[in-house]
């Protein structure tokens, strides 16, 4: 064998040998480009991790301020209702005041307006009374007019 054809084989051999040296590369390059994969994957899903952490907090905290605003509101309700059966209460006192003070006044009134209407028919009564002098007096003073005439005729019958 030749020089030449031991260099051939020599190259030969070699070529197989880097061929398996190229795969191995190959393998290698596709394992680290498996393992920049999965780092990339590991660091999205701690960044995922932390998100969905702090996701979770924002949620707690608003599920804590829900829960307290629904506590407040609750506690409103509760005062607005104290507020409105006290305004009721004391709306339906000062309606029975009014009513109970309305009624004095119009049996006040009712009490006046007898009085009046009494005092009105005791005056009438009067009057007629008077009214009934008055006409006494005036027929008296008719016959006393009818005497003075009576004697005036007599007296100028007595003159003449």
């Amino acid at each position: 064998m030749s020089n030449l054809q031991k260099a051939a084989e020599d190259l030969k051999a070699l070529g197989a040998r880097f061929r398996g040296f190229l795969e191995v590369a190959d393998a290698l390059d596709k394992i680290g480009s498996i393992q920049q994969a999965e780092r990339e994957a590991d660091s999205a899903r701690a960044k995922a991790v932390e998100k969905k952490a702090e996701a979770e907090k924002e949620l707690d905290q608003i599920a804590s301020e829900l829960a307290d605003a629904k506590e407040t509101l609750e506690g409103a309700k509760g005062e607005v209702q104290k507020i409105i059966d006290q305004a009721t209460k004391q709306g339906d006192n000062i309606v029975a005041q009014a009513t109970h003070e309305a009624e004095v006044i119009l049996a006040g009134a009712k009490k006046k307006a007898q009085a009046i209407a009494d005092t009105l028919g005791d005056r009438k009564r009067e009057l007629s009374e008077v009214q009934e002098q008055i006409d006494a007096k005036k027929a008296e003073l008719a016959d006393i007019q009818k005497e003075m005439d009576a004697v005036k005729s007599k007296l100028s019958a007595f003159v003449k």
